[in-house]
């Protein structure tokens, strides 16, 4: 009988610990993760796209060059020069008798070549095909200023390049019909300017010349079908750029550079 009482005790014991529930698991609350978001870029000078090669027309040289030489025409003073002596003839030009080379006209921007992101040339100048093109049609615009006797500098006067801006734009622009050059003369540079050897090359045949093209300092009116752009404005409606100077602006260093680099393109 004892026996029987201690397994209805037990048994009791069981039933009451079925009815208890067991204690609910802690569960950590959830972290709260804060979304962030990139800050998009904000336009800076790295953000200067590349200019399209079209855009640098010779009448668009024209009107964009330094203020000094603003609608001039530069006479009797103009040197230019074949493959090789960029800095030769900027040189000499820089000597007695001051002259002006194509590396005086235009603001330094205009012969950055250097390959930065806020070089808007950086695509013209890594492209030899359009470094050509933008080359020529500012060499164009230089021979359009050019009026009275013109001076070219070449390492041998009596064989002279014959594929290069010298031969190919510049003489062809400088001696076309009713033009404002009146003479060529070359001169010969042989490690060191030899000036008293000279040779002149072309004279325009007289009564063709127009005298009121080489007076000096007179405004030029070339209206040829170089000097409309390709959208048809002519050279009076293109507006002169003032572009912004940046931290990593061009420079002295740059131009001469520049010389080096293009050297073989005349």
């Amino acid at each position: 009988m004892q026996f029987s009482v201690a397994v209805s005790i037990l048994a009791g014991f069981a039933s009451l610990a079925q009815a208890v529930p067991a204690p609910a698991k802690t569960v950590a609350p959830a972290k709260t993760v804060a979304k962030t978001t990139a800050a998009k870029p904000t336009a800076t000078t790295a953000d200067i796209p590349c200019d399209n090669i079209s855009k640098y027309t010779t009448p668009w040289f024209l009107a964009n060059t330094k203020a000094e030489f603003k609608g001039k025409t530069l006479t009797d003073n103009v040197l230019f020069y074949s493959a090789g002596l960029s800095s030769a003839a900027s040189k000499y030009a820089r000597g007695p008798g001051k002259m002006t080379t194509i590396w005086d006209i235009w603001p330094c921007e205009n012969y950055w070549i250097k390959q930065t992101r806020t070089n808007p040339l950086r695509c013209i100048m890594a492209d030899s095909k359009q470094e050509l093109t933008y080359f020529e049609n500012m060499s164009r615009a230089v021979a359009q200023m050019t009026a009275g006797k013109t001076t070219a500098m070449h390492r041998n006067i009596d064989s002279v390049p014959t594929g290069g801006i010298w031969a190919r734009v510049e003489m062809p622009e400088l001696t076309k019909p009713k033009g404002k050059c009146t003479s060529i003369t070359y001169i010969l540079w042989d490690k060191v300017v030899k000036p008293e050897v000279n040779k002149v090359a072309w004279t325009r045949a007289p009564g063709t010349k127009r005298s009121e093209d080489v007076e000096e300092d007179s405004e030029f009116e070339i209206l040829d079908d170089d000097d409309v752009a390709t959208n048809g404005t002519l050279v009076e409606d293109i507006v002169l750029e003032n572009r912004a100077t940046t931290a990593d602006s061009c420079s002295l260093a740059d131009i001469d550079a520049a010389m080096a680099a293009t050297d073989n393109l005349w």
